[in-house]
């Protein structure tokens, strides 16, 4: 079973942050504390959010709010880094392994400054200039990886060293994901052997607010 995970990772030492009162302002909708997973519960659907804590770095999964950061390089990130409290840096990822796709950005004192985005048989999408740890990667050796099928169809094989760290072209994107997260935050909330503080949220369209009862006709 693979990962399915579109989220936004960034780390705050707050000591008032308040989880429904954020998500809340997030999405302008009501969001409401659930007391345990519900059945088919999934953060691809749009009014489904998870938030995880690990001590000092926060995770909010919701591909509703993640992927229109990596879809759109013109993102204006100022609100959403507002909303958070100013984190110094915000990195949106998402990872969704059954339908091949793959992406990270950085948000950097509210401005968007990198992203990349592959989606599943097209070109990757890139935004801002290369990352230290992802220049090793741009300037690797790669091989051509022979199959039973003709021979433009073979796989680049990327590789580092002598080939001691090899990755497949189609999952360069989430390897170079898990590197950010890595390096930047320390921690991949996919490989991560803390257990994180965990909370269920369903979101639900704002109540208006009731007129007063002279005012109603």
């Amino acid at each position: 079973m693979g990962v399915s995970q579109a989220a936004i990772a960034f780390r705050t030492q707050r000591q008032d942050f308040d989880v429904p009162q954020v998500v809340a302002r997030l999405f302008n909708k009501r969001a409401e504390v659930l007391a345990q997973r519900p059945p088919r519960f999934d953060t691809r659907q749009p009014n489904d959010v998870v938030v995880e804590q690990y001590g000092d770095i926060w995770v909010i999964s919701s591909g509703a709010l993640t992927m229109p950061i990596l879809e759109n390089p013109h993102y204006l990130a100022s609100e959403l880094h507002e909303t958070l409290g100013s984190p110094a840096l915000i990195i949106p990822f998402c990872q969704y392994d059954s339908g091949g796709t793959y992406g990270y950005a950085f948000i950097e004192n509210g401005v968007l400054t990198r992203s990349r985005l592959h989606l599943f048989d097209s070109p990757v999408q890139q935004f801002g200039p290369l990352k230290p740890f992802e220049e090793r990667w741009e300037s690797a050796q790669f091989y051509f990886e022979e199959d039973d099928c003709p021979e433009e169809q073979w796989q680049k094989i990327y590789y580092l060293g002598d080939r001691e760290q090899q990755v497949p072209e189609l999952g360069l994107t989430s390897r170079l994901s898990y590197e950010a997260l890595n390096e930047y935050l320390g921690i991949c909330p996919w490989e991560c052997s803390l257990k994180p503080t965990t909370w269920y949220l369903r979101l639900h369209e704002q109540p208006l607010p009731r007129k007063p009862w002279w005012k109603r006709w």
